[in-house]
């Protein structure tokens, strides 16, 4: 069964996780972040619920930390705010969040969106290396991220996404 790692001191999110998704995964609870590393190496988690009731900074810089390591590419991570606040969505997405959610949380958008990034990570969008030994070119449209051969390119937001479009 797949599973899911949340990491939240609020029983409103584990009471939530536990009935959306109620015999489609496994629900592990982590109450703190130095747990989390430890229980992602032990139980590959099909996705990542990081809540930041207590403490946004700290979220959103290991989502950016997470970013940046290679064992971490193909993990959604779900950022869990207690504000309905632009910047700290858009610096949550800048930082490698797969996506945003915003208390109150209700229940079927949160399964909804367990859902579609779970799909997403095992779809990534590659284009296939030509017969004469090309490269692979990898996009992340969701942490506007793009590879080749599993190096990351530093592109403009823009380029990104002109190169989305092909």
């Amino acid at each position: 069964m797949k599973s899911i790692l949340a990491v939240t001191p609020q029983d409103d999110l584990k009471v939530i996780l536990g009935k959306t998704t109620s015999g489609l995964f496994s629900v592990q609870c982590c109450h703190r972040i130095t747990e989390l590393e430890e229980a992602i190496r032990q139980s590959a988690p099909s996705l990542v619920l990081l809540d930041a009731y207590k403490n946004e900074l700290l979220m959103t810089e290991l989502c950016y930390n997470w970013s940046q390591d290679s064992r971490f590419d193909h993990l959604p991570i779900l950022l869990v705010g207690k504000h309905a606040d632009p910047v700290r969505e858009s610096d949550a997405f800048k930082a490698g969040a797969s996506d945003y959610l915003v208390r109150p949380l209700i229940p079927e958008v949160v399964e909804a969106r367990i859902m579609a990034r779970i799909k997403q990570a095992r779809n990534p969008h590659t284009v296939p290396p030509d017969s004469t030994g090309g490269k692979r070119l990898r996009l992340d449209k969701d942490g506007y991220s793009v590879f080749l051969d599993d190096q990351p390119l530093e592109l403009s937001k823009k380029e990104f996404e002109l190169l989305h479009l092909f």
